[in-house]
């Protein structure tokens, strides 16, 4: 039963992101009875007007008296360089994409409220980020430093590789770790598919690979999966969520799920809630 809840997110995700509709709004082709016809995208409609803006962006409003016909067509928006942007695409919800900074762009995340991190583009080919956990309470917090290599960038295909390197700060217990991988990403920042992997470490190895996409389904929306295989722990991680666009912010809410052998089945909720925040300056 737990590997089809996998099968059902993935068949959601991928019909989705299929769709030829999904960046489509109403579009409309309007005649008015004097024999003029109006083409564009409704805005607003009420009772009495309708609103449409046409291919040059200005806005006209008709009244309903006056319309004779009126017919729908399909239409994708296409945006521009700025509207297409996505603020967090170097990332998923947390595996990486193979996706650059802009270089010397900087960015502040802070992920599931205690996990801040700041981050610079060094170049337009690398990105260095860190940060320290703030765990209230917590004898030790985690220190993380994440490094970022980007050597293939083509319009819709880009191949990345980096270390994510952990250590705790002093205590009693002395511990530090990492995560070294290779990932690559085909798409835009409309449509993409990322697929990652590369060998978890501490005092030993251990294999992990990870497949994500997203898909926006409107101008600041889009819908992100993001799935994880933990081979030596056979351990899956599933997620879906919708992160949230502006210019400069950007958020991420998500819902995840692992199962395994050594994964107990708790009663009530059964998903953690995902959240994190990322601004970019």
């Amino acid at each position: 039963m737990k590997r089809e809840i996998m099968i059902v997110i993935f068949t959601l995700f991928f019909i989705l992101s299929l769709s030829n509709n999904t960046l489509a709004e109403r579009a409309v082709r309007i005649r008015l009875s004097d024999g003029t016809e109006i083409s564009g995208l409704i805005v607003s409609e009420d009772g009495e007007c309708i609103e449409i803006k046409n291919k040059s962006g200005i806005i006209i409003k008709i009244p309903k008296s006056q319309i004779v016909s009126e017919s729908e067509y399909s239409v994708v928006i296409k945006y521009t360089e700025d509207e297409n942007y996505d603020p967090n695409g170097m990332r998923l919800f947390f595996a990486p994409t193979a996706r650059p900074l802009k270089s010397w762009g900087k960015f502040i995340s802070v992920m599931e409220i205690f996990l801040p991190t700041i981050g610079i583009g060094i170049t337009d080919y690398s990105i260095l980020a860190g940060g320290m956990s703030l765990v209230p309470g917590a004898e030790q917090q985690y220190i993380y430093m994440h490094l970022k290599f980007i050597p293939f960038q083509q319009e819709n295909l880009n191949l990345a590789f980096g270390n994510v390197y952990a250590t705790l700060t002093e205590g009693e217990r002395d511990w530090d770790g990492g995560f070294l991988y290779t990932v690559l990403t085909a798409g835009d920042y409309n449509y993409a598919l990322t697929l990652g992997g590369g060998l978890l470490w501490d005092n030993k190895t251990y294999p992990a690979i990870f497949l994500g996409g997203e898909t926006r389904v409107s101008r600041s929306i889009k819908l992100i999966s993001e799935n994880w295989e933990l081979i030596e722990h056979k351990l899956t991680i599933v997620s879906l969520g919708v992160r949230f666009i502006g210019r400069y912010l950007s958020s991420d809410l998500a819902l995840v799920y692992g199962f395994g052998p050594n994964t107990n089945s708790a009663e009530g909720f059964p998903f953690i809630p995902w959240v994190s925040f990322t601004y970019n300056f």
